[in-house]
């Protein structure tokens, strides 16, 4: 029987870096080194234990990998060898790549054929939660897979790393085509701005939508000078941006421009900034209206964005002694934060 090493990570899956092994490691993760041990292999797996069953699958473009119970192909980011994990909860990593969460009751993955049951393992929250591993790294599936047999995350950079479909032997799977674009850009020539119709809420719209389709998303707390989702936000809400003038089909009525942040050349729509949602898979999805009461879907007839306010006034000179100072009025901003920056 193999006795493997859990590895650890703080709860909510946000993570921190460094040797595990270390007592300092271990403090902060705020429990004691255990060890878990694989289980024998599972040809047949039950629904329930589909997604914690990993075996082995011949898919297209990348080969021989490791896909769950279900054939779904599983990934590894390659900044998280040995720990130092970077897909989080709190960073909206996991909204679109799945973490593989064990279900209660379970201490261990099931091997199934084809994989070498020795690098089978798991990371430990500290509120005790388990997910699966595989020579140390953590194992995701991507939203943007249709079904089984598909590795359509295979090559993309985002969150710290790039992500790769797994071989048997715990190394990253060599895709056979070029690698897809990252998530967290926009292509030249996704500049063209169209019309389309999504399903918002439970009825039709029209929308905006980039080139291939994909539903154009605006944020309430950007203002016309400057985006407010950048960096890690730009991972799950990628920026449509543009390297010379963007262009309108039929029915896109509003002003088309290009304003440069920190996105790079960003595309705006009648002074909003455009973007995509990770999460949204296919055309016609509208996934990301209403996230955090921040993000809507860009309409046709969306309104002109309000001009940024004015430069507050010089200051008032000082009152003499003796004179009361008065109280400014209360004030309340209508536009609502989100819950984190990345908008979930």
């Amino acid at each position: 029987m193999h006795v493997l090493t859990t590895l650890f990570r703080p709860g909510s899956r946000g993570f921190t870096a460094g040797v595990l092994g270390t007592a300092a490691a271990l403090a902060l993760a705020g429990c004691s080194k255990k060890t878990t041990t694989s289980t024998g292999s599972s040809s047949s797996p039950t629904s329930s234990d589909a997604a914690i069953t990993i075996m082995t699958a011949s898919v297209s473009g990348v080969g021989t990998v490791l896909v769950n119970g279900d054939n779904r192909t599983l990934y590894e980011l390659s900044s998280e060898q040995g720990g130092k994990l970077t897909c989080t909860d709190d960073n909206g990593c996991t909204k679109i790549w799945p973490d593989t969460e064990l279900p209660a009751g379970k201490t261990a993955g099931i091997a199934g054929t084809g994989i070498q049951a020795s690098l089978l393992s798991t990371v430990k929250s500290s509120d005790g939660k388990l997910y699966l591993t595989y020579n140390t790294y953590p194992l995701y599936t991507f939203t943007g897979d249709t079904g089984p047999g598909t590795a359509a995350g295979q090559g993309i950079t985002s969150f710290g790393g790039t992500w790769s479909a797994i071989t048997p032997a715990g190394t990253a799977a060599t895709s056979a085509g070029a690698a897809p674009t990252s998530t967290a850009s926009a292509s030249a020539a996704s500049a063209t701005v169209q019309t389309g119709q999504a399903t918002v809420g439970a009825a039709p719209e029209a929308v905006l939508t980039d080139s291939l389709g994909k539903t154009l998303y605006y944020r309430t707390s950007d203002t016309a000078s400057t985006a407010s989702c950048s960096g890690g936000c730009a991972n799950v809400w990628p920026p449509l941006t543009a390297t010379g003038s963007p262009t309108g089909s039929t029915g896109v009525t509003g002003k088309l421009s290009v304003v440069a942040g920190a996105n790079g050349s960003q595309v705006q729509y009648n002074g909003h900034f455009l973007y995509r949602y990770a999460s949204d898979t296919a055309a016609g999805q509208a996934k990301g209206e209403g996230v955090a009461g921040v993000w809507h879907v860009a309409t046709p007839g969306l309104a002109v964005a309000a001009a940024a306010p004015a430069a507050p006034a010089p200051a008032a000179t000082a009152p003499s002694a003796g004179t009361p100072t008065p109280t400014p009025a209360a004030t309340h901003s209508a536009t609502p934060s989100p819950t984190n920056p990345y908008g979930y």
